[in-house]
């Protein structure tokens, strides 16, 4: 049986790679790599240093006047409302909203926790968690790490604080999309009032951290929001605003709240980046890369923590030179997105069986 090749066009192979990651955007892609790079590094210095006090760090705890995990979290929650803007469907339901979120998530998150269960109890001969078994519940549904300070969880295991903040901000998205679309500055600074009078609330209700309030870091997911909706990466006076709100985040005065600042300097870095991407030419193969590598991120970020706690308590770090260092630190970071390159499929898988299950139900 005789066989033949078919062999594509150069335009045909263009329309697959475009098939392959339609729906993503270069600039979200290259920032969700960095936050996730500075957040890993932020983590990566704290545990070393709570090892040994003395060894060197990677890069540095604060850049611009601001912490440098926060920086990625403040970027991170941005592209959070961006990523929404940029997949939005206003004729669709709440309900249908908050279960494609939903399927989104916590295949993924449920993975990583089944994978990290394994390995743990093959390192401890034990299984995560006791106590009282309706925490579970907590964990389940990823809100355990954000209640952490107000239950205590033994059944917690990946998702920090971040994971149970950003499911309950994509709660108020439908309402706030809506409000972007007719009246983008105004609803910016509404949520500014809204994050103001939180502020104040949190120091009432010690439990929540003023920064881990989505009340308070409303204008960071609103903005992300009108960036993308207005695709403000393509006007050309994006990059000169950027450039300037990086100037001037680090010298605000210091009797501003702290979440000013930080909407300032996460937004200058999007308005920066996001320009760049649009006049840098970059090659399809590494375009691609990113594409991959960004599609990976929220997997690479669930199971960071424990990469470096189990590397960092197995290495001599308070004797290496800062080479080894930053060695040591890229490792880190290579083999959370090795692991979530293995756990995209059993995620994937998951997505698929949920989604049959409840159609199957609907």
């Amino acid at each position: 049986m005789e066989m033949t090749t078919v062999k594509l066009s150069k335009s045909q192979i263009e329309s697959e790679r475009i098939n392959r990651h339609r729906g993503r955007v270069l600039f979200i892609d290259v920032l969700r790599l960095l936050s996730l790079v500075m957040i890993i590094c932020y983590h990566f210095n704290a545990e070393v240093h709570r090892v040994a006090p003395m060894a060197n760090a990677v890069f540095s705890m604060t850049i611009l006047g601001q912490a440098i995990g926060d920086i990625g979290v403040t970027v991170f929650i941005m592209l959070s409302g961006a990523s929404l803007m940029l997949t939005d469907r206003s004729s669709e339901g709440y309900f249908s909203f908050l279960r494609r979120r939903a399927l989104s998530i916590f295949p993924s998150y449920w993975t990583a926790y089944l994978a990290l269960t394994v390995v743990l109890f093959g390192l401890r001969q034990s299984l995560q968690g006791n106590g009282d078994l309706w925490k579970l519940l907590l964990t389940i549904f990823g809100l355990d790490g954000f209640l952490g300070n107000l239950i205590t969880n033994y059944y917690y295991l990946c998702g920090e604080w971040f994971l149970g903040f950003i499911l309950i901000t994509y709660l108020f998205f439908p309402f706030l999309s809506g409000q972007v679309r007719k009246s983008p500055i105004w609803t910016f600074g509404g949520t500014f009032v809204v994050a103001i009078l939180a502020t104040y609330l949190c120091r009432h209700v010690t439990w929540l951290p003023q920064l881990h309030n989505p009340l308070v870091r409303f204008p960071d997911f609103v903005f992300g929001m009108i960036y993308m909706a207005y695709r403000l990466d393509r006007k050309w006076w994006s990059a000169v605003s950027g450039a300037i709100a990086i100037a001037i985040a680090p010298n605000l005065p210091s009797s501003l709240p702290q979440e000013i600042s930080a909407v300032i300097l996460g937004g200058g870095i999007i308005a920066i980046t996001g320009s760049a991407c649009n006049l840098v030419r970059i090659s399809s193969n590494v375009q691609d890369t990113i594409a991959r590598l960004g599609a990976w991120s929220f997997l690479a970020f669930l199971v960071h923590h424990w990469v470096v706690y189990l590397s960092v308590a197995r290495f001599n770090v308070s004797g290496m030179q800062k080479p080894d260092m930053y060695f040591f630190f890229t490792l880190n970071v290579a083999v959370s997105f090795l692991a979530a390159k293995y756990l995209v499929k059993p995620a994937d898988a998951m997505r698929r069986m949920i989604t049959v299950i409840i159609g199957a139900r609907a």
